[in-house]
């Protein structure tokens, strides 16, 4: 009877024994899914992401560029508005000049006109008088006859003339005349100071004082 308990027990040892030695290898496999699991999730939002943040960017250059056409575009139809401005301008320009041109011939046409028709007579010191008997002996030396009506422009130029000719300036300050005697009979005495500001220096001839010094050789009335 011992015999056959040992035998049953070394059996069921051994069953148990080869049981859990087969039962060992199954509890592998459980793991890989987890493994599974976790890289999944992962890769999927990365993808979304990169596909949103091109998406954006490609929107955002998109509307950069239309912007910036807009802008162009308006730049380029305010330029070709300025244009036609300026070739307004320009023409209007062009019309005013020929109507200020026209305008100055038909005046000049008009004077022509009226002063073919209607002479002037000379006034002031272009019109001809009777001067005295000195200073027709003056003039003389310039073909004036005694008696012949002359200007005062007239009679200016040939004392300037003879002034010239005969060098009677004062070589530093030209506009003071130093006459000879035909002159200093003509003018009279001098009524200039040579220095304004000093009371008691010399008394000078100038062109300034020449209508002056000539103003009694003409009469007080010119006709």
């Amino acid at each position: 009877m011992n015999k056959v308990q040992t035998t049953s027990s070394t059996k069921t040892r051994s069953t148990k024994t080869r049981t859990k030695a087969v039962a060992e290898p199954v509890v592998e496999p459980v793991v890989e899914p987890v493994v599974e699991t976790v890289v999944e999730p992962v890769v999927e939002p990365v993808v979304d992401m990169v596909t949103e943040a091109v998406t954006e960017t490609v929107g955002t250059e998109e509307s950069i560029k239309q912007r910036l056409d807009r802008i162009i575009k308006a730049r380029q139809d305010h330029i070709v508005e300025l244009k036609r401005e300026i070739q307004e301008l320009r023409k209007l320009q062009r019309d005013h000049e020929h109507a200020l041109k026209d305008a100055s011939k038909r005046s000049k046409k008009k004077k022509v006109q009226r002063d073919s028709s209607n002479p002037r007579k000379p006034s002031g010191f272009a019109s001809a008088v009777i001067v005295s008997d000195e200073l027709y002996d003056f003039l003389g030396q310039f073909g004036v006859k005694r008696g012949d009506p002359i200007a005062r422009t007239d009679v200016t130029r040939h004392i300037t003339f003879y002034i010239k000719q005969h060098d009677l300036q004062n070589p530093a300050y030209r506009r003071e005349i130093l006459p000879d005697a035909t002159l200093s009979k003509l003018f009279g005495p001098a009524i200039e100071l040579k220095d304004p500001n000093d009371p008691d220096s010399a008394k000078v001839y100038s062109y300034m004082r020449l209508q002056k010094y000539l103003s009694s050789h003409f009469p007080k009335k010119q006709v």
